[in-house]
């Protein structure tokens, strides 16, 4: 008799960023490859090995085979799916000739924080490659800055020496990096050739060289995944490699441009004389897979290159020993020097950088902005004879491409407003439109006007309660758009227009030659300030070392894009280039170099030691002098000509690490040299930056920006003077030690820099990073795992008057849901008997003992990011043979990834955490078809605002399961309309579904008032007949969607409706032109509320389950409704017909502060009289009554309020300040933001809160339908 629970498939799911894995496919290095090849008739190692694996009846096959001298021996394979062992990971593991294993997971490209590309439908990834690009806009509360000179940077410089006739552009950020001045020297990376592992490149034009191969500046590389246009589409084993490099993605031409680009007109990259060589690894769209990466990787080292860029990777998980970082770092110590991308994921606050770049002396890079845009300008004429000079901003940071004179007409109304009702410009006229924006933007925007025929189309900001940003619309096409110039009117020249046109005059607006040529920054914010980015990526890495380790630009940055245009991108994909740019510029300078084991880690440490520390920028006190966190910018911005030019060097490693600790005490021998000729004294600072909590009481590691406090570790051995004499160095003796007054559960993370300055005006750094803690757990007592029993059945988990544990058959029918509030190393999910219990552990986890039945299939698993929102786990129990009917339950072990030391966690049972979940019947059903196979799919948690955990309580006379009803009415389950008589899709067409709130924020789980954004993934195999039709059933818990919309494809053309029945909550789509195409993806958003908000209470945890019958594949959500986070601070915001609150909540689990300050702003004026300070002794409970807090304070004018609370009430109460805000009855998204500041631990401390104002379901919105035509 054989009992075994079958795991289906897994995908680790964030908010915006997901860890996905390729099932039943492993990388695998091997242990001897000489030995292995000897068994092969060809000498293949991969052959020899593959034939191992299916003599031990495991059927596998190759997918890539790897060999590298000095690096990496192995390769990827794949598992039959029908192989029937219950964890494949732990039999490759102890195969002889395996050294390690991983499992293969999705990579991305690091472009921008919100990338939604979008590529023209006609691209081929082998022939004419075309594409488009996204631009992002800065977001506020950026944490450091250093001062600039911003007419410097916008003024001409005088011409470099090989440069004749260039003049640097104003928008170029070469000034503030030391480049131009280097390029004044002749410093142009000539000599030094740089590998990018990317998405190819568009090198035929001027600025790229256009050509490739010996005398290019492209010399040549290789395409590994051939064709194809979409991976994750298409399949990840579909390729045929080939020598084509060409771009249809835009993302590696931008990098490139970045690197090397020069025309001689208006572009200069930052090493402009250094070579390139392409290593192609995704196609027309951004998503890769690790083992192909490895191929880029491993190919980029035999091709000798100097530097190695990568603008890629995977969010969250931390590990050193993941198989890209491992295969960078081996690379890294063989001499070629490696710059790669921080990640883009600083919303999710700390630990949850690139794990690609977790490696030990590879450079990750965060990225830097300016608050600074890139704007273009033309001219407008009236008939009155006056003119008027106007600055312009496009939408999707495409340089512009048209000239001409266009008459102009002014609208009141938005486009919006007027959709279908602007007539067609049939006659192709040429006529500019210029609309008010206010909240009509992006698609709602584009698809208004898209499609009439108008070659010019504008807005302007009208709403001065809209941000700043909204001054630019968000990008929705690229290259294809039909529209030739859209952008946005930065200035007065709308005002100027309405009072010509009213005078009876008529414009014309021209657009010159000089009008294509970006002209001057716009800056919205404080010009002079160069901060980090709020959406770069936060360490530290899950060993406690420092990440990432240096900032360069990478906001707003105009680089060279497909067919030879020039485009504007944001992320750290902008900023690593910019570095290895750097790092060729060094290079270049040495003579005779030689490349050894010493070369890259020692370019890496003097990059990094000669950064300038960026301060803090949310205080904006005179007696700041404090670094942003070096947990998101690294040792500071890189200073290009102290990099190349210094000749006084910290000669030991200066990162020192403080690890992670409850005892943070450690001492450092520091060397310091002197390269000068002459004698030097240095002064020696302590420069403390502010220190940020990375978890929470109860365990939740905070989102952008962290809690922080002014409390410091102490330094001994600096605050004075030491003089080296020339050519000589010095040992100085640092004792690093973190304080104890701030309690260790929130994690403090003590960071700072040893500042050494010598009186010759040379300047470099240590820096130190150690986080005091006790430790992090997987889950507390707010989030447990949970399983779901039966829950995609018409079964329903029993209520607490039912006295038996609930039923599992053997159909594939419930789910375990285990959220993670710190990165996993190693997870482990098995069957056990119903008396067994956490005592019954024994390490490791084996089959057979003490209870422990089998494991579900594909585990234990490695290599998790943490992910509130949860993981699914789809399981069913299946048997050879009729099995008794017994009480079981499901074990779930996990070990915690941080600190990062598995050698001593391991087998240390305290390391680990356990789940034993509630008794549950299983009875065998003979006639279930699906005994003996697993069936299914990913399902996927989607969001990271789930609070508190689903309860089991079992008093020895019954179970009791709280608030938690799954039930068949809540999923969503695909209805093929088999009526159509045109026809109906051949597959499924939703691929998933994706639920976020508009309102909450990263610091609490959804309100049942929030306004929930839905999304609904298309991918359709075939081409689009009139009149097909597929539904979609959407969960009855939602109401107030939009009842009809269309979906439109990426030319403006509505190719589908969609309705949804108000009754039924059924969603159809409809196609209603016929479109030629291969395939198509697309997304169908829009918006709704739950219903009777009221209902929800603190314990109620409601989870909807997204199912397609047919394929067993869905998407999980589990909403937390509870209504207040009793366990931190937090904000709410509420409108309702005519009014709107904003609440801030102070729980009573905060305590021990003093002085507490609240700063609360909205875009919308308070009502200050209705100001109300409350106490009351239950958060939670909205019964419980609220007294005003005696001696608080409320100073209120406008939209903006501070409340001063001298100290927390009487008998630990939690407070509620309520703030009533005067709104229209339309409110979208309307930003709200508080700052909290109090005495605590001694010192000052600071948390910023966000959130939305947002009472209207959208109008439907979709991302357009791309695809490949035939």
């Amino acid at each position: 008799m054989i009992l075994r629970l079958v795991f289906i498939f897994v995908l680790f799911i964030s908010l915006t960023n997901s860890i996905e894995y390729i099932p039943n496919r492993f990388i695998v290095e091997y242990q001897d490859h000489k030995t292995l090849s000897k068994r092969s008739i060809k000498g293949d190692s991969t052959e020899a090995f593959i034939a191992s694996l299916k003599l031990n009846g495991i059927p596998a096959y190759p997918i890539h085979s790897y060999s590298t001298h000095g690096i990496f021996h192995g390769s990827s394979i794949s598992i039959s799916k029908s192989f029937p062992n219950d964890h494949v990971l732990n039999l490759l593991k102890s195969h002889p000739d395996v050294k390690k294993v991983w499992p293969v997971r999705l990579i991305k490209l690091h472009q921008d924080p919100q990338d939604h590309p979008l590529v023209d439908s006609s691209i081929d990834n082998t022939f004419n490659p075309v594409g488009s690009s996204d631009t992002v806009l800065l977001d506020s509360y950026q944490n450091g800055f250093i001062s600039n000179n911003i007419a410097a940077i916008t003024s001409n410089t005088t011409n470099a020496t090989n440069l004749t006739g260039f003049q640097y552009p104003p928008w170029n950020p070469h000034k503030v990096t030391g480049v131009s001045e280097l390029h004044a020297r002749n410093i142009t990376g000539k000599g030094v050739t740089i590998g990018i592992v990317d998405s190819g490149v568009y090198y035929l034009g001027e600025p790229l060289g256009g050509g490739i191969g010996t005398g290019y500046k492209v010399l040549g590389g290789y395409n590994f995944v051939g064709g194809v246009y979409d991976q994750e589409f298409q399949g990840y084993s579909t390729f045929s490699p080939n020598d084509n490099v060409t771009d249809c993605y835009g993302h590696g031409t931008h990098t490139a441009g970045i690197i090397a680009a020069f025309d001689n007109k208006n572009f200069i990259g930052v090493a402009p004389d250094a070579n390139l060589r392409i290593y192609k690894v995704f196609g027309c769209v951004g998503t890769s897979s690790d083992d192909s990466i490895v191929n880029g990787l491993l190919r980029a080292f035999q091709d000798n290159n100097d530097i190695l860029s990568l603008s890629l990777g995977v969010d969250g998980v931390m590990f050193t020993d993941n198989p890209l970082a491992e295969i960078a770092t081996r690379i890294n110590n063989a001499g070629i020097f490696v710059a790669i991308s921080a990640a883009n994921s600083g919303n999710f606050g700390p630990f949850f950088g690139n794990g690609l770049a977790a490696g030990n002396h590879l450079t990750s890079v965060a990225a830097s902005v300016s608050g600074q845009y890139l704007v273009y300008e033309a001219l407008a004429k009236s008939s009155s004879g006056e003119t008027f000079n106007f600055a312009y901003s496009t939408a999707s940071g495409i340089q512009p491409n048209t000239t001409g004179t266009f008459r102009l007409q002014l609208y009141d109304q938005t486009a919006c407003e007027l959709n279908g009702k602007i007539s067609n410009n049939t006659n192709q006229d040429l006529i500019a439109l210029l609309f008010p924006q206010d909240s009509c933007k992006n698609n709602q925007f584009y698809y208004s006007v898209g499609t009439q025929g108008y070659p010019v189309v504008f807005t302007y900001n009208n709403n001065s309660t809209l941000t700043s940003t909204s001054t630019y619309p968000d990008p929705v096409r690229g290259l294809y758009d039909p529209i030739s110039i859209r952008g946005s009117i930065i200035g007065s020249f709308p005002t100027w227009a309405q009072q010509q046109i009213l005078a009876g005059n008529t414009i014309d607006l021209v657009f010159q030659e000089s009008s294509l040529i970006p002209r001057s920054l716009f800056s919205l914010d404080s010009p002079d300030l160069l901060q980090v980015s709020r959406y770069t990526s936060m360490g530290p890495n899950y060993n406690g070392a420092l990440f990432p380790q240096i900032t360069a630009p990478g906001s707003n940055i105009y680089s060279t894009f497909l067919f030879n245009e020039f485009a504007t991108m944001t992320g750290t994909s902008m900023a690593a280039p910019y570095v290895a740019g750097v790092a060729a510029l060094y290079l270049s300078t040495m003579e005779n170099r030689t490349k050894n084991s010493d070369t890259a880690i020692n370019l890496h440490q003097r990059m990094i030691q000669t950064a300038t520390p960026l301060q803090f920028s949310l205080d904006s006190s005179s007696t700041n002098t404090y670094a942003a966190p070096l947990i998101q910018q690294g040792f500071g911005f890189i200073n290009a000509t102290r990099f190349i030019d210094t000749k006084t060097l910290i000669t030991s490693d200066p990162n020192l690490s403080l690890g992670i600790s409850s005892n943070l005490d450690t001492i450092f021998n520091v060397t310091l040299y002197n390269g000068n000729d002459y004698t030097v004294q240095y002064t020696i600072v302590h420069n403390p930056a502010v220190t940020v909590f990375t978890k929470r009481p109860d365990d939740m590691i905070p989102s952008y920006f962290p809690p922080f406090i002014y409390k410091f570790a102490s330094v001994t051995g600096a605050s004075k003077t030491i003089t080296i004499f020339p050519m000589s160095s010095q040992v100085i003796n640092l004792g690093i030690k973190a304080p104890d007054t701030v309690p260790a559960e929130y994690g403090p993370v003590y960071q700072g820099k040893i500042l050494f300055s010598g009186n010759n005006g040379e300047q470099v750094s240590a820096a130190y990073v150690g986080t005091f803690v006790d430790g992090y757990k997987a889950w507390s007592h707010t989030h447990q795992p949970l399983l779901l029993f039966n829950a995609i059945s018409n079964a329903t988990i029993l209520d607490s008057s039912v006295k038996r544990p609930p039923v599992i058959n053997n159909g594939l029918d419930s789910l375990i849901y285990l959220p993670l509030l710190i990165g996993a190393s190693e997870i482990d999910i098995a069957l056990v008997n119903e008396s067994f219990s956490e005592n019954n552990i024994v390490l490791p986890l084996t089959e057979g003992q003490n209870g422990v039945l089998n494991f579900v299939d594909g585990f234990p698993y490695p290599y998790s990011s943490r992910s509130l929102g949860g993981s699914f786990y789809l399981f069913e129990i299946t048997a050879s043979t009729a099995i008794p009917d017994g009480i079981y339950r499901v074990l779930v072990n996990v070990l915690p990834g941080v600190p990062d030391d598995n050698s001593i966690n391991t087998n240390n049972l305290t390391s680990w955490q356990t789940f034993v979940s509630e008794p549950f019947y299983f009875i065998y059903s003979p006639n279930d078809t699906t005994v003996g196979r697993a069936r299914g799919g990913p399902y996927r948690g989607r969001d990271d605002r789930g609070r508190k955990s689903y309860r089991y309580e079992n008093d020895g006379e019954s179970f009791k399961f709280h608030d938690l009803h799954p039930r068949q009415d809540q999923n969503i389950q695909e209805q093929t309309d088999l009526s159509s008589n045109n026809g109906t899709f051949n597959a499924t067409i939703f691929t998933g579904v994706e639920l976020i709130s508009l309102n909450a924020n990263y610091s609490m789980g959804y309100s049942p008032y929030d306004t929930i954004q839905i999304s609904i993934e298309l991918n359709i195999a075939q081409n689009l007949i009139v009149g097909q039709q597929a539904s979609i059933e959407i969960a009855p818990e939602f109401h107030n969607f939009p009842s009809q919309f269309l979906i439109y494809n990426d030319v403006g053309e509505a190719i589908i409706q969609v309705t949804i029945d108000s009754e039924t909550n059924i969603l159809t789509v409809t196609v209603i032109q016929n479109w030629d195409v291969i395939y198509v993806t697309g997304s169908i958003i829009f918006t709704a509320f739950l219903k009777n908000p009221e209902q929800y209470t603190s314990d109620r945890l409601v989870p909807l389950t997204f199912v397609k019958q047919s394929l067993n594949e869905g998407s999980v959500l589990m909403l937390d409704m509870a209504i207040v986070d009793v366990y931190f601070l937090s904000i709410q915001a509420r409108v309702l017909e005519s009014s709107g609150v904003i609440y801030i909540y102070i729980p009573s689990a905060f305590t021990d502060w003093t002085e507490m300050q609240v700063g609360v702003t909205s875009a919308y004026n308070f009502l200050c009289s209705g100001i109300a300070v409350e106490q009351t002794e239950a958060l939670e409970n909205s019964q419980v009554p609220y007294t005003t807090v005696p001696g608080a304070s409320v100073d209120c004018a406008g939209n903006f309020a501070v409340i001063n609370i001298s100290e927390p009430p009487a008998n630990n109460r939690a407070i509620r300040i309520s703030v009533p805000v005067i709104t229209p009855s339309f409110v979208a998204n309307s930003a709200v933001s508080a700052a909290i500041k109090c005495n605590f631990a001694g010192s000052q401390f600071t948390y910023y809160l966000e959130t939305v104002l947002n009472n209207v379901a959208l109008r439907s919105n979709a991302l357009s339908l791309t695809g490949k035509r035939v």
